[in-house]
């Protein structure tokens, strides 16, 4: 863990594609990667920089009553680091902007890895 404040973020899709989760767990990954780039995006846009952000990244396939419910939970850092290494703070990820690039990565990624499933 980096010694800088941390968020909890929880991201999840439409139940249109839990059936697909279920049956794909390749995508899994994918989900979770999708986590990653979307908050790097995210934080680079509002910065104005390159910017990876320090994350821990958990799924969960289900939810408390134990059906498919496929969302991720995120600890992520309030900020990033910058191509020198250095710690750029970003205190508040605008909800919004952080939304609409979840969902591009999201779908962006499954269609890619879809096609791969299906040939």
């Amino acid at each position: 863990m980096f010694n800088v404040p941390h968020r909890h973020m929880v991201l999840s899709v439409s139940d249109v594609l839990w059936p697909i989760m279920r049956e794909y767990r390749e995508l899994h990954k994918v989900f979770m990667d999708a986590a990653i780039q979307a908050i790097n995006d995210t934080l680079s846009y509002c910065l104005r920089r390159d910017i990876t952000a320090g994350a821990i990244v958990v799924f969960h396939p289900f939810s408390r009553d134990l059906e498919i419910k496929c969302h991720i939970h995120v600890l992520v850092t309030e900020g990033g680091f910058d191509k020198y290494g250095k710690f750029v703070p970003k205190e508040i990820i605008p909800a919004e902007a952080m939304r609409k690039t979840w969902q591009c990565q999201v779908l962006t990624r499954f269609k890619e890895a879809n096609l791969k499933l299906c040939a």
